[in-house]
């Protein structure tokens, strides 16, 4: 839901004239193109409904695993992971990729904190935690719920961003969103290759891309050598490919990807 949200806001600029874009909780819509997130496309009954009222739907699969494709037309992924698997999983619906944007509370920026300043942003149970690296890390804890949190302000104290989290269900295709939030934040960034998409964006030289099995000790060493880099030649080599993977989410960029998605279906 948080992305549609996102998207609707963000796509609407970039609309063809002949078409408008609303988010929408109103399972009465008719004669439209609907974007369903999971708790509607595994939901039977609201699915027959709006198919009958004439509706082409598509499911954005973001963090959501479809076990139904019967009334579906086309499947949304913002993972590569998801587009392959989704692709050869069924042959009933095309499958669309369309980027996952960056959260439009998160403001781009370019002076970052002149030491070592690494957190943590994300669920407290997706972190993937050893006592020891708190001596390194600072954890700001979010929840898109709750209207009292203010963990985006804490990003400008940040430079580096840990993102090692614990094992989630295979086909949960997450986006690479701590990628794309530490991109718009001009900071580098700490995640495992196997990570989603991950090696993807990042390329395997990155330097601070972990594919070693995860253990503490490994964890300590890429903390332990974020730290002594600082500053330094790798370093910047890091923040350069961060540079060009931010390009990858401008509105503009997303923009393009959704509405040929649209065109196609509306063909």
């Amino acid at each position: 839901m948080v992305r549609q949200l996102m998207h609707s806001r963000l796509m609407m600029p970039y609309a063809p004239e002949d078409w408008g874009i609303i988010c929408t909780t109103d399972i009465n819509i008719k004669n439209s193109l609907v974007i369903v997130h999971k708790s509607i496309f595994n939901s039977p009954n609201i699915m027959q409904a709006l198919k009958a009222q004439g509706n082409t739907i598509v499911a954005d699969v973001i963090d959501g695993v479809i076990t139904d494709v019967t009334d579906i037309d086309a499947i949304l992924c913002c993972s590569h992971k998801a587009v392959a698997f989704y692709t050869a999983a069924q042959n009933k619906c095309p499958v669309f990729f369309v980027e996952h944007c960056c959260d439009i509370r998160v403001l781009e920026q370019e002076e970052t904190p002149s030491t070592f300043s690494p957190f943590y942003f994300g669920a407290s149970e997706n972190l993937l935690v050893y006592n020891s690296i708190f001596e390194f890390i600072r954890p700001c804890f979010t929840n898109y719920y709750d209207q009292q949190m203010n963990w985006v302000d804490y990003l400008k104290l940040a430079n580096f961003h840990y993102a090692l989290r614990c094992k989630i269900d295979p086909r949960s295709f997450k986006p690479f969103m701590k990628g794309i939030i530490a991109s718009f934040c001009n900071s580098n960034i700490l995640v495992h290759a196997s990570d989603g998409d991950a090696a993807r964006y990042l390329g395997q030289d990155y330097p601070y891309l972990i594919k070693e099995p995860l253990t503490e000790q490994v964890v300590l060493h890429y903390l332990a050598k974020a730290k002594d880099d600082f500053g330094g030649k790798t370093w910047n080599s890091g923040l350069a490919v961060m540079r060009d993977m931010k390009e990858l989410f401008r509105p503009a960029t997303i923009a393009a990807q959704f509405w040929t998605m649209v065109r196609r279906l509306g063909d």
